[in-house]
Parts: structure tokens; C-alpha cells; sequence
């Protein structure tokens, strides 16, 4: 609902997605899973959000990473994504609050009778 109103980019609701998708292996699955898993660590690498730590520069591959190295490299961008959308939709939240008119309430109070 968020991307169809405008307050989040295609790339942070795909992100978003992307999250739900890593949240859901890892609840619905019968097998113990980590981010050693193939599967979990491609999705990781389709994540947008995290790469503002790159400051416009190209990221560098691994080529000779290990599979450790791998698996810390998708819960690190896994664990920054998360962390810097969570920010980004609370600071657009603040922001909507913010350029409110100030005769408009978010949550108008309910009159109880007496």
C-alpha cells in the first residue's frame, strides 16, 4: 500500500519483499537454515538498501571469499537493509506528521458519552 500511495521507492518495496521472503525461509522451514544457504544469500545479494554504504562506488566482488565470508557478507547486507528502511519509513512518517496542518489531527478524539 506504501509503494501504491508514493511513500516508498519500486526499489524499497522490492527490498521489503526481498525481506519477507529471507523472514520466511528461515520460519517455514523444517531444516535448520542459516546464510551459508544458496538460496537466502542470492536473494541477499538482490537487496538495493544497504548498498548507501558504498557512497557511489562499485562494490567490490568476492571472488576468493570463503563460504563464511559469504554468509557474513548476506547477514550483514540483510542486517543494514532492515536497519535503513526501518529508518528511512520512520523518518517519512515523521516527515507526513510534520507538514500537517495543524487543524488536522491524525487520530481525532472520541467523544464518550457521559
Amino acid at each position: 500500500m506504501a509503494y501504491c500511495l508514493g511513500l516508498i521507492t519500486k526499489d524499497h518495496y522490492q527490498d521489503l519483499c526481498a525481506i519477507a521472503a529471507i523472514r520466511n525461509r528461515f520460519a517455514h522451514s523444517h531444516l535448520q537454515l542459516d546464510f551459508l544457504d544458496l538460496g537466502i544469500r542470492a536473494t541477499c545479494d538482490e537487496l538495493h538498501e544497504w548498498r548507501i554504504v558504498l557512497a557511489g562506488e562499485d562494490e567490490v566482488p568476492l571472488t576468493s571469499a570463503t563460504e563464511t565470508e559469504l554468509a557474513a557478507r548476506a547477514r550483514n547486507q540483510f542486517k543494514l537493509t532492515v536497519a535503513f528502511l526501518a529508518n528511512r519509513l520512520l523518518l517519512t512518517t515523521l516527515g507526513l506528521r510534520a507538514t500537517e496542518p495543524s487543524n488536522i489531527r491524525l487520530n481525532p478524539p472520541v467523544n464518550l458519552p457521559r
